[in-house]
């Protein structure tokens, strides 16, 4: 069975093991192909011989291109986030940010307000929005119900907060630093533990916004 990997459990030995997996199931179907077009009388342990012949022949390679690759993305990302630390334009410092924030819930008795400020990031949660911000030095989180969407459209006019994830919007001015692993970029708050991840979906918009080709 392949492994349904995330960016949150990936592991270079998950993605060996998912290919040599998904090695093993076309050798499945290609024995099976064999055994039906020739008309042969399917043996057991013909099969086993075969896939052990598939899989020894195939982790060599399959190791080596994967390590080699997480390797060069692991110094690409890094590479980036560096590039994006030394760019310290990319701080917001306009009179937006001491304006208040709206988000609308979908009971408007519910609707969220804060000021621009303080709010970290925006983290869809199913059917509701997880708000992270900071009061007097404190993490707070409110959950409201409403799509990440309809609070992207709220946030149209500040262009501090951005979308860098499926699940994801964060406030640029509250980033600290920018961190770079094999899987992508990786966003740090002060006062949280949570480190944001810019999803490789988003990673090109995210790059061309602070000027990085």
């Amino acid at each position: 069975m392949v492994i349904i990997l995330t960016e949150r459990n990936w592991t270079v030995g998950k993605e060996i093991l998912n290919t040599l997996i998904i090695i093993t199931m076309i050798g499945l179907c290609n024995y099976l192909y064999h055994s039906i077009y020739s008309s042969q009388t399917l043996i057991l342990v013909e099969l086993i011989e075969f896939q052990l012949e598939a899989l020894v022949v195939s982790f060599l390679p399959i190791s080596l291109y994967t390590l080699l690759r997480q390797n060069y993305l692991l110094k690409r990302y890094i590479k980036e986030a560096e590039a994006i630390n030394r760019k310290a334009s990319w701080k917001f410092s306009d009179n937006r940010n001491d304006k208040v924030v709206v988000i609308s819930a979908q009971n408007p008795r519910n609707d969220f307000s804060c000021n621009c400020s303080e709010i970290l990031f925006f983290h869809a949660l199913d059917n509701y929005v997880v708000i992270h911000f900071i009061k007097d030095s404190n993490h707070i989180k409110e959950i409201i119900r409403t799509t990440l969407k309809k609070a992207k459209d709220d946030l149209n006019e500040y262009p501090n907060f951005i979308h860098c994830h499926k699940s994801y919007i964060v406030n640029l001015d509250k980033v600290i630093k920018v961190s770079g692993n094999a899987q992508g970029l990786k966003l740090h708050f002060d006062h949280v533990n949570e480190i944001i991840p810019v999803s490789r979906q988003l990673h090109q918009e995210f790059r061309h916004f602070f000027g990085i080709n």
